[in-house]
């Protein structure tokens, strides 16, 4: 067999710890040359239930490894991810696009630094709870809440962060006890490979992660199995209401991380250039797709010249190539993205909206290339404004105040995250507190995805459930009340007493009525009654 002929040949699914292959494939190509990359294993509806069954199986032996035992298999998993790190971050360049310092800080550093939070800190942010009763009957009982896996972990990953996103929540659900079936995007399945690959070589317990892969009827497969007890799912909000359908059938509780049109609010006191610096970055960072980009700009009408010039300047400047080279922006990952764009580029200019930089196609460099575009004079009834373009595409709309920039924020029915410009920090944390959405950056911008201790989600129609920190951490796991009478008296057992009913009506009349009067004529009545 030639080498060529090795590159080539499918790679296999990793189920029960063992690699299956099937007839059925699935291309790669490189987003910047249309290069074949290489292809992998499609599963089928066999497929699915075997790697949901073998993490069935595999559930009492993880979880009975203890919280050491699992931490030192994590160190196994971080260790053979690290070794292999550059590598990796080079495939994510070849099959995502983005540029090689995004691969390592937004996927490959995200994926290290969740592992080695769970791997030195196990469950400490997730300890058994003592409850107080505040009812006196109960004084004499103790209440504890443990929090137990919840069994099998369906994780449905996007191809926008292809690595850092699978890996962390692969690391949050085998910490306490899960074990988990990873169905990556399509658009970026040999990069899941290196997830399921590095798990092989840490030598993972059979059963304890599982790789199938496969389109969206894959994953419609797998969230319906009935042994799959959390599903969590990242992508656009149209599919995520199907998974949430889907999950609600049979009350398989799911977390969904969707879309999110950012709004950016550049108030009337913020540095005009340091603002424009720090929304051209989270806009075109990964080429615009990142569900937490600012999609939509509100800029105060007191600063708005100077702003919009200085967003044209920096966006002219970037670097757009492929991510192997100097670059600031790779292409777009997918043939889809490049006709959303233009679409709402037509729109926006046919009702008034002007181009001031990009805007066009960069066909010399590939057929997904698309010059980061900025847009000035928008409203909030164009398409730019009110769907998620997922590329690098820039609206900017003038508003006459802060107030203003408030309202059109909250106006669409999403909530994923948002950024605000400000020099006093006071009023942007104010400001912050107004908006309706999951998370808000003051003068920054996505960063904190990588602290695998601070939650991340959404709210409205931008997700349900959190993921990272102890939020994350509860999403994985049943919340079971133990209770333990520590007393012999057990006055509401059967035989009901004579004066159990007017003993009930004067404790009530006593913890229930206002005022010691009441409470005393309430507690007496009760009494002679009886």
């Amino acid at each position: 067999m030639t080498a060529t002929e090795r590159t080539f040949t499918p790679k296999p699914l990793l189920i029960n710890g063992a690699w299956h292959t099937t007839a059925a494939t699935l291309s790669s190509h490189n987003p910047a040359t249309q290069e074949l990359l290489g292809s992998v294993c499609v599963a089928g509806e066999p497929e699915v239930a075997l790697a949901v069954e073998s993490a069935h199986h595999a559930l009492a032996p993880w979880r009975n490894l203890g919280e050491r035992g699992r931490q030192a298999a994590l160190e196994r998993f971080r260790a053979a991810i690290a070794a292999a790190a550059p590598d990796i971050a080079r495939l994510i360049t070849a099959e995502q696009g983005k540029p090689q310092t995004e691969a390592l800080t937004s996927d490959v550093t995200v994926a290290l630094d969740a592992l080695r939070h769970y791997v030195r800190h196990g469950l400490r942010d997730l300890p058994s709870e003592s409850v107080k009763p505040s009812n006196p009957v109960l004084r004499g009982t103790r209440i504890t809440l443990v929090h137990e896996p919840a069994g099998v972990v369906a994780i449905i990953a996007p191809w926008n962060i292809p690595f850092g996103i699978p890996v962390s929540q692969i690391a949050t659900a085998l910490i306490v006890g899960n074990t988990v079936v990873l169905k990556p995007s399509e658009w970026t399945p040999l990069i899941a490979h290196r997830i399921a690959a590095a798990a092989h070589a840490a030598g993972l317990p059979p059963g304890v992660l599982n790789v199938v892969h496969g389109d969206g009827r894959v994953g419609g497969l797998l969230i319906r199995q009935p042994q799959v007890r959390r599903v969590l799912f990242t992508g656009s909000v149209a599919t995520g209401k199907k998974v949430a359908v889907a999950c609600a059938e049979r009350l398989c509780p799911v977390t969904l991380e969707l879309g999110g049109v950012g709004p950016a609010l550049v108030l009337g006191d913020a540095d005009p250039d340091l603002a424009a610096r720090g929304v051209v970055w989270t806009r075109f960072i990964n080429c615009g797709q990142a569900c937490v980009a600012a999609e939509r700009v509100y800029v105060n009408q007191a600063i708005a010249t100077p702003f919009i010039a200085a967003v044209r300047r920096h966006a002219a400047a970037l670097r757009v190539g492929a991510g192997t080279e100097a670059v600031d922006v790779g292409p777009l990952t997918n043939s889809d993205g490049i006709e959303r764009i233009e679409r709402h580029i037509a729109n926006a200019v046919q009702h008034g909206a002007v181009v001031e930089t990009g805007g066009m196609r960069l066909s010399a460099l590939g057929p997904q290339f698309f010059a980061p575009t900025v847009l000035s004079g928008v409203t909030d009834d164009m398409l730019v404004m009110q769907e998620e373009t997922f590329g690098p595409l820039l609206p900017i709309s003038v508003v006459p105040d802060d107030a203003s920039a408030v309202a059109a924020a909250n106006a669409l029915p999403l909530g994923l995250g948002a950024t605000i410009w400000t020099k006093d920090t006071v009023h942007g944390e104010r400001i912050a507190r107004q908006i309706e959405t999951g998370m808000v950056w003051v003068n920054d911008s996505v960063v904190f995805y990588a602290d695998p201790v601070i939650p991340w989600g959404g709210v409205k129609e931008s997700g349900i459930g959190r993921t990272h920190g102890r939020a994350g951490l509860l999403t994985m796991v049943d919340t079971k009340v133990i209770a333990i009478a520590q007393h012999k008296a057990r006055l509401w057992w059967f035989p009901y007493l004579p004066r159990m009913t007017s003993a009930m009506q004067a404790l009530q009349a006593v913890q229930h009525q206002t005022g010691w009067r009441a409470k005393l004529r309430g507690a007496m009545l009760a009494w002679r009654r009886s």
